[in-house]
């Protein structure tokens, strides 16, 4: 085919593509689009001199924001001026388009395929295994709703696959339920006088876990999204990690998500057209380093503690991380109580609040007004007078950071004293009711006089300076 016909649009793109003929320079452009649909997601628009094709004009339509056309276009120019279309149209698929745009990445993606140039997605979702613990998964899930945040694409593995449904297909009050009257005679079948699984029965059938799944995957409302969701599994033969991309017209989605939860060995394997699959955090227990090489700009992933390794990951240029883990213990990971449910639900709903608000602070607690500057003072002279070190190195170690400026040390040092006489964080604090809340515990504050480490007699110190002036 001639160089110039190669380039040349077709006569029914006109129409399809309601493309209008512009003229520069008296001579007409040649229009080139792709995309899904009625309506084009790239526009490219040049003319033919001798042998080179030049760009003239590049035009974005459904599909394409600004941020994905900066970093698209500089490596796209590059590939359209060597003027092949056949390399053009593939590269298009691979670095701008939707993973559900083409069937060719649907089914590299199933079968657990890896490739160099992925699509860009803005938003990502990352949401871990745990077992019990996604009712604290949840109870973040639905703080994030309410800020008009939407993903354009959610990876689950194991319960993280679950609430990745719920979060699209139902109410929050609904899955709140669901989580607080959630048992394991939901998910697996047990014999009447058992409350929970026990070892010598092992695997459970788990066709409880496939009813409550058809329950919630209504088809109709995920359709009605624009969000993807891809669930992690571990396939059985190599325990091999395997990332499947739910599609609207697969009958077996229900059975991918059932296959993710699986948790082995105390539920059966799934098996899906011939294939045994395990649960998915088995092998990859947060999908953080493939929702990287997705080039996502935006992750957001919520870990609950998950039994199950966390692959290696490094974030690149241009991305920005927010990875939501609990300081605080969430139970146990077959304790399904709705006690321990209630308690989960308000810690994840105040962590994440306190990791998106820039004004409220807080490592193990969640505070919602600064230290108070004569706090702050008191302490300064209090530090300045204190020649041994060592309780500067116990402190980091609690709050779990490297470094601690003043005012992140006076915070760490009222925490302390509240994790110590067992204040309860499931409630917003300000520094005066915190430390109310300490006072509130003499018999266990009798008990923390008693421990001779430097932390504990310097933060003591502080403590009883700041009460006598009260």
């Amino acid at each position: 085919m001639p160089f110039k016909q190669l380039f040349q649009l077709p006569a029914h793109w006109r129409n399809q593509y309601q493309i209008m003929p512009v003229k520069r320079h008296t001579q007409p452009l040649q229009y080139f689009g792709w995309g899904a649909g009625p309506t084009p997601r790239l526009l490219v628009a040049g003319q033919v001199q001798g042998h080179t094709f030049q760009v003239c004009w590049l035009g974005q339509y459904q599909g394409l924001s600004q941020l994905v056309w900066r970093h698209a276009w500089p490596k796209m120019q590059a590939t359209l001026l060597k003027g092949h279309f056949k390399y053009i149209e593939f590269e298009t698929k691979q670095r701008v388009f939707s993973l559900t745009s083409f069937k060719f990445s649907e089914t590299k993606l199933a079968a657990g395929y890896r490739y160099r140039y992925c699509c860009y997605r803005q938003k990502i979702l990352i949401l871990g295994g745990g077992g019990a613990h996604g009712s604290y998964q949840w109870g973040a899930l639905q703080v994030l709703r309410a800020t008009g945040w939407q993903p354009d694409l959610i990876i689950g593995s194991s319960v993280g696959a679950l609430n990745s449904v719920l979060y699209l297909t139902t109410s929050s009050q609904q899955a709140q339920v669901l989580w607080q009257q959630m048992s394991w005679h939901n998910i697996v079948t047990l014999p009447a006088q058992q409350t929970r699984p026990q070892p010598r029965y092992f695997p459970y059938d788990t066709a409880p876990l496939a009813q409550l799944i058809q329950q919630y995957w209504q088809p109709k409302r995920y359709q009605q999204r624009t969000t993807a969701v891809a669930v992690t599994a571990t396939r059985f033969a190599g325990l091999r990690s395997v990332t499947h991309l739910l599609r609207l017209d697969d009958p077996a989605n229900p059975k991918w998500l059932q296959a993710s939860a699986s948790f082995f060995p105390v539920m059966t394997p799934t098996k899906i057209a011939g294939v045994t699959y395990l649960d998915g955090g088995v092998r990859n227990d947060l999908a953080i380093r493939l929702a990287t090489q997705l080039r996502g700009r935006q992750l957001i992933a919520i870990d609950c503690q998950g039994l199950g390794p966390v692959p290696a990951y490094r974030v690149q240029p241009g991305q920005h991380l927010l990875r939501l883990r609990s300081r605080w213990s969430l139970g146990g990971f077959t304790q399904y109580q709705a006690t321990q449910a209630a308690v989960n639900l308000k810690l994840g709903a105040l962590e994440m609040q306190r990791a998106l608000r820039s004004d409220w602070f807080g490592y193990w607690y969640t505070w919602t007004r600064p230290i108070p500057i004569t706090w702050q003072q008191t302490w300064r002279l209090q530090r300045q007078q204190t020649s041994n070190q060592r309780w500067y190195r116990q402190l980091c170690r609690f709050c779990r950071v490297r470094q601690l400026t003043p005012t992140g040390q006076l915070i760490g040092i009222l925490e302390y004293l509240a994790h110590a006489v067992q204040v309860t964080p499931t409630q917003a604090y300000t520094p005066q009711t915190l430390l109310q809340a300490v006072q509130q515990q003499p018999r266990r504050f009798k008990q923390l006089r008693q421990r001779s480490d430097a932390l504990t007699q310097l933060a003591l110190r502080w403590y009883d300076d700041e009460t006598g002036g009260i």
